[in-house]
């Protein structure tokens, strides 16, 4: 998915993303956080694509304190 984004992101410079949640699906801890978002977006967010979450079914309620996701403590 994100390296879709980024072809995307040639065509269409998109500045922000808004993720509808299962953001981080199958587990949040530290490792999670790096893989499954940090590494595949890091072209992205280098870039300063801000990414807007909230929480899904699948996420857990702490997600709302990872930074990146400017959920800025709030479930939205």
């Amino acid at each position: 998915m994100a390296e879709q984004m980024v072809r995307s992101r040639r065509q269409f410079p998109f500045e922000f993303v808004i993720a509808l949640g299962d953001d981080l699906y199958g587990g949040s801890n530290p490792s999670d956080y790096k893989s499954k978002f940090e590494q595949p977006t890091s072209f992205l967010l280098e870039a300063g694509v801000n990414f807007y979450a909230v929480l899904g079914n699948h996420d857990s309620p702490n997600e709302r304190f990872y930074k990146p996701f400017n959920m800025n403590g709030q479930k939205y």
